[in-house]
């Protein structure tokens, strides 16, 4: 994919992420893709400077983008923390019947509820995380 591509792909899919962990694979790739896009680069500024037997300013240029694309993707990756996911939520028919078991679902309840509250921030942290980044993109 050209680097465009992946730009505009990155805008899409951060947004549609469902979980942190579809997030840091999304990124993971994206970089990876970044990454091939740092090679190519790398070859035209070897490939000029072998036609002419020197370095250029195009040569010089490319060799410059390749870096700050490959630092971009590095930083890509880093952007989202991990985050735990909550396990399913808790079922009233997987407590004692009666009060206690009353009591030990809610109890239960209120416990996923909270980490799940904590899991849609933190998604949306990473989201955001990786948002900025997305705008910090190097020009190519």
């Amino acid at each position: 994919a050209g680097y465009l591509a992946i730009l505009e792909g990155l805008e899409t899919d951060i947004d549609a992420a469902t979980s942190v962990d579809d997030l840091k694979s999304l990124l993971d790739s994206a970089a990876d893709d970044l990454c091939g896009i740092a090679e190519e680069l790398r070859e035209k500024a070897s490939n000029i400077e072998e036609g002419f037997q020197h370095e250029t300013e195009q040569s010089a240029q490319f060799s410059e983008q390749a870096d700050e694309v490959e630092a971009w993707a590095e930083e890509l990756r880093d952007a989202v923390e991990d985050a735990e996911e909550p396990g399913q939520e808790p079922q009233r028919d997987d407590f004692p019947e009666g009060k206690d078991g009353d009591s030990e679902f809610e109890s239960a309840h209120d416990e996923w509820d909270e980490a799940m509250q904590e899991f849609d921030a933190a998604l949306e942290t990473a989201k955001s995380a990786a948002n900025d980044q997305l705008g910090s993109a190097p020009e190519v």
